[in-house]
């Protein structure tokens, strides 16, 4: 239980540090092309950042996970 809510709480912090590099969309006008590219691009970037150090996260769980039941059937 400590191991999940110590890889949840990484997961929340790494993720306010990732929406500080994005680009910034302020000077432009709400709802023309640009804005809406600009929102579109940093939210897609964002988005497969996270969703690949998850997917990292898991498969490195998944493989301590196995080794673990291997060693407890032998």
């Amino acid at each position: 239980m400590k191991k999940i809510f110590l890889i949840i709480s990484i997961y929340f912090v790494s993720l306010n540090f990732s929406f500080s590099e994005e680009i910034k969309c302020q000077n432009m006008k709400k709802l023309s092309k640009e804005y809406i590219n600009c929102k579109t691009k940093n939210f897609n970037e964002s988005a497969n950042k996270n969703a690949s150090k998850v997917k990292n996260g898991i498969t490195n769980f998944g493989k301590k996970l196995k080794k673990k039941i291997k060693n407890f059937s032998n």
